[in-house]
């Protein structure tokens, strides 16, 4: 079942809004990071038809929570990035 625009955009518009609320801050930061993470590895997974400005701001979410000293939000990370490389940025077979 296809999902219309204005759903698909609101999901893409979850990263931004926990960003902005400042959600991985304080108690639960963690485990915001790491949903996030493993949200992004589902719309990939999904591939929802994502405008290329907010493939690159699910990157740049991603590309953060590399960064983070916590084993399991690198491991989330990972995943999501794994996912989201290979539904919106492919390789092809000459690189």
């Amino acid at each position: 079942l296809p999902l219309n625009e204005l759903t698909v955009s609101s999901i893409a518009k979850l990263v931004t809004s926990v960003e902005a609320a400042r959600l991985y801050r304080g108690r639960g930061g963690e485990l915001m990071r790491a949903a996030v993470s493993r949200l992004i590895e589902c719309l990939s997974l999904a591939r929802l038809a994502l405008t290329v400005k907010q493939q690159v701001r699910l990157l740049d979410s991603l590309d953060a929570n590399l960064k983070q000293p916590n084993e399991a939000i690198q491991g989330a990370a990972a995943a999501g990035l794994r996912a989201l490389m290979r539904s919106y940025f492919p390789v092809g077979p000459k690189g």
